[in-house]
């Protein structure tokens, strides 16, 4: 660039009897007018004093998270919601995830916003409703929706966990070493992947009271919900699953339907196969 703004410099001794077009042509490129103007707007560009609105739009209503990062960068300001997160850049473009997608995407200066419909489904009378207020899972958590609990003790509500599409079991327990193992690196996972998933947890503890159940979670950093020992439900579940022995995680799609289990039979796969299966189909 810089070889070409050197050429075309006018000698102005040989000036003379050549029309202000014929200097505005031979005129460094520079020096034009339509260049200094783009330069100056890049300029402005560049150090973000412009903002233009369809720079708003440069990411696509349904990308994914991996998408926009690869073309965005990681942004100035990262905030966790319900449902997925919201990513804002120091240009005021702000974008909001849900289920790992981009749903809505916005600019402070340009004062735009596109958003994308809430997804719908047929409900039993073939009416439509939106998918944000079918309530998953109820197979799993209708009957213990009293009896859930947080790290700590506190109340728990299933609602939560009953918007998500996916939904890991996790049969564990303080007293067994391989889950103590295990159960850093499922925190780890949730942690990471939870803001820009649409999956949710729930821990089926085999310790031997309440309180045992209480300090595991506690003690591990656990984020997700238990149910309270002595809940017909947790041996309900472990019969429905086949859970032999522990650690098991079990994944369960919208339809609570097994995509994958600890358990081949009776041949022990170990937790790990249910998050990698989960990782295989969003591409972590």
């Amino acid at each position: 660039m810089r070889s070409l703004l050197c050429h075309g410099v006018l000698d102005p001794t040989q000036a003379k009897g050549i029309s202000s077009r014929q200097i505005l042509k031979a005129a460094p490129l520079s020096d034009r007018p339509t260049v200094r103007l783009l330069t100056s707007g890049l300029r402005l560009l560049a150090s973000g004093l412009l903002a233009l609105p369809f720079a708003v739009f440069a990411q696509s209503i349904g990308d994914t998270v991996q998408k926009v990062e690869a073309t965005l960068g990681k942004p100035q300001l990262q905030r966790n919601t319900d449902n997925g997160q919201i990513w804002i850049y120091g240009n005021g473009t702000k974008i909001k995830f849900e289920n790992g997608v981009v749903r809505e995407v916005s600019n402070r200066s340009a004062a735009s916003v596109s958003v994308v419909p809430a997804a719908k489904t047929e409900d039993a009378g073939g009416g439509s409703k939106a998918a944000a207020a079918v309530a998953l899972h109820k197979s799993i958590l209708g009957d213990c929706q009293d009896s859930l609990v947080k790290a700590g003790g506190a109340s728990a509500d299933a609602l939560p966990l009953m918007k998500k599409r996916y939904l890991f079991i996790y049969f564990s327990a303080h007293w067994c070493p391989p889950c103590r193992a295990f159960t850093p690196k499922l925190v780890e996972f949730y942690n990471k992947n939870v803001g820009i998933g649409d999956f949710d947890l729930l821990f089926v503890s085999s310790d031997k009271n309440q309180k045992a159940m209480d300090a595991y979670m506690s003690e591990t950093g656990m984020p997700w919900t238990g149910i309270k020992l002595g809940h017909a439900k947790i041996q309900e579940l472990k019969q429905q699953f086949g859970v032999r022995g522990i650690p098991c995680l079990v994944l369960l799609n919208e339809k609570d339907e097994v995509l994958a289990t600890s358990y081949d039979g009776t041949n022990y796969r170990g937790p790990d196969v249910a998050l990698r299966k989960y990782s295989a189909l969003h591409g972590l």
